[in-house]
């Protein structure tokens, strides 16, 4: 599958056509999110943001573990001011995600922990291989969810089972996952990468515009029926006198595949 690489250790970037792949490869400490991980995973999403060539990434981690979360030999004694600015320096990574132009999809397998799981949650969709497990570890250190996973993840399982999840631990499976919401889709073991790649050219084929607009709207959820109508008004309009809509049209009424230009 993989037509190129580049390395920036201790994060690969491959290629399959026009996906990236962004691989943590650091299996000693379970592609523990310290500081060299997170500023090597937003070098890579910016190199794929940046190049014409790539129409998206996924990001993965190898077949016993997506990421392990923060840690923990990183987190000795620290005054407040520093452990402020170790927050703001972690949030780095899931907002360089949130914000991406380009589609990105997360391929878990094995285990995704702690923080692992606001990386993965953070993204545009997750698929998950039979086998994968979701712990909480937060509150086993005396933690609580960072990374905006008490937005990212209550989004996808709802309230009440985010807020159970994260005050009482646990694990899910990788059905569990997938009957939570957690996961969007639920792979046999080994095959959550090409399934992600495959759903990352999907997303690239839809209308550049509509996605945009579809990604911009689930970045923040509208909290109101008005707050919806609201963005609609600010963004529908633009997208019915581009284009696309008329090259969709056409394409429907004639039995074929678009051919979008709008970008």
């Amino acid at each position: 599958m993989t037509q190129g690489a580049t390395t920036s250790a201790p994060v690969k970037i491959e290629t399959a056509g026009r996906v990236a792949i962004i691989r943590m490869t650091a299996p000693s400490n379970h592609n523990a999110l310290n500081v060299a991980m997170r500023e090597a995973l937003m070098d890579a999403i910016r190199t794929v943001n940046e190049s014409a060539g790539l129409d998206g990434m996924v990001l993965t981690g190898n077949e016993r573990t997506f990421c392990a979360g923060g840690d923990l030999r990183t987190m000795g004694q620290m005054t407040h001011a520093e452990g402020v600015s170790r927050i703001i320096g972690a949030q780095a990574l899931p907002r360089s995600i949130h914000a991406s132009p380009k589609p990105v999809v997360a391929a878990v397998e094995g285990i995704c922990a702690g923080a692992g799981m606001a990386l993965a949650a953070v993204c545009d969709l997750i698929v998950v291989g039979r086998g994968a497990r979701f712990i909480t570890s937060f509150e086993k250190v005396g933690l609580m969810p960072d990374l905006g996973a008490s937005c990212s993840v209550t989004a996808r399982m709802g309230c009440q089972a985010a807020r159970r999840l994260f005050l009482l631990g646990g694990s899910l499976g990788a059905e569990e996952a997938q009957d939570s919401g957690l996961s969007d889709f639920l792979v046999e073991k080994g095959h959550a990468e090409v399934a992600a790649t495959e759903l990352v050219g999907r997303l690239s084929r839809l209308a550049p515009g509509a996605r945009h607009a579809v990604r911009e709207v689930f970045r923040d959820p509208p909290a109101t029926l008005e707050d919806a109508f609201r963005f609609e008004i600010a963004h529908q309009p633009g997208l019915y006198v581009s284009s696309d809509l008329q090259e969709g049209v056409a394409a429907f009424l004639e039995k074929r595949e678009p051919n979008w230009r709008d970008v």
